[in-house]
């Protein structure tokens, strides 16, 4: 099934990153980027330290606050359990709220944010064209996305971002 995933029934790439933008008005530092795409592809993820595919970022020690944008699909549940036991950081996935991860993990999350609009992700071959920040993507994913924020800086965070509806979760 194709709809979980930024996937195409074309030959085309399936990477896609967050752009800038959301970074700007998110205004958070991370620590740790543990599924990125290597700060050469995309210089603009605010992470001291960035762990790619060959570092298997899953499997590795997360420490400090992460930011989180997971390969979307079948593991994007692994990448949530584990924020979510991390317990600082900030997620982007897709407004999936009827998935069992979703019920199991990110659920969890101290804050949701429920992005207005779609965004534009960056594609992978179009990376390098947006790094100077000067060019912003045009067109949109086909889902809506939301945020999860783990730890009371990055709820903050979202609430003022002007992102969307930030809903916080209330213990009970």
């Amino acid at each position: 099934m194709r709809g979980f995933t930024h996937e195409s029934i074309y030959n085309e790439s399936k990477e896609w990153y967050t752009p800038r933008s959301i970074f700007q008005k998110i205004n958070v530092d991370f620590d740790l980027d543990p599924c990125s795409p290597g700060q050469e592809m995309v210089p603009w993820i605010p992470a001291q330290l960035h762990y790619t595919l060959a570092d298997d970022g899953l499997n590795k020690e997360w420490f400090g606050n992460c930011w989180v944008n997971p390969p979307y699909g079948t593991d994007t549940f692994k990448w949530i359990k584990k924020l979510s036991e991390h317990g600082t950081g900030i997620a982007l996935v897709f407004s999936r709220c009827d998935t069992c991860w979703f019920h199991d993990y990110g659920i969890l999350s101290d804050a949701i944010c429920f992005i207005r609009g779609r965004i534009s992700f960056v594609k992978a071959e179009n990376a390098l064209f947006y790094a100077d920040g000067l060019r912003v993507p045009q067109g949109g994913c086909g889902a809506g996305s939301m945020l999860l924020a783990f730890g009371e800086e990055n709820v903050k965070a979202l609430v003022e971002s002007g992102l969307g509806c930030v809903m916080r979760r209330i213990e009970g």
